[in-house]
């Protein structure tokens, strides 16, 4: 589904300006927007800054949109349309 979408909007997206995110659930979006804050933040103090982030223990559960995703993804092999190759591919997603 993330290649599908970024194939589809790619020419779209850089003719305006636009940027594609790709991980934007509940677990993404608080721990990204808060890495970039503080980045923001020290940006100003001098020297090189490197965000890690480190999860030593998770009380969720599987959300719909990761039930699906699982799906999405069992089909898409199943029609070829990703293969092995493709999920070892680091770059999958980048353009070029």
């Amino acid at each position: 589904w993330q290649a599908d979408m970024a194939t589809k909007f790619h020419q779209v997206a850089e003719r305006s300006g636009a940027k594609i995110v790709l991980g934007g659930g509940v677990d993404s979006i608080p721990s990204d927007l808060g890495c970039m804050l503080a980045i923001d933040a020290l940006s100003g103090e001098g020297g090189p800054i490197q965000a890690r982030a480190v999860y030593t223990e998770y009380t969720g559960s599987f959300s719909g949109g990761t039930l699906n995703s699982g799906r999405a993804m069992s089909r898409a092999r199943n029609e070829g349309r990703v293969t092995a190759a493709m999920e070892a591919d680091p770059y999958l997603l980048a353009p070029g």
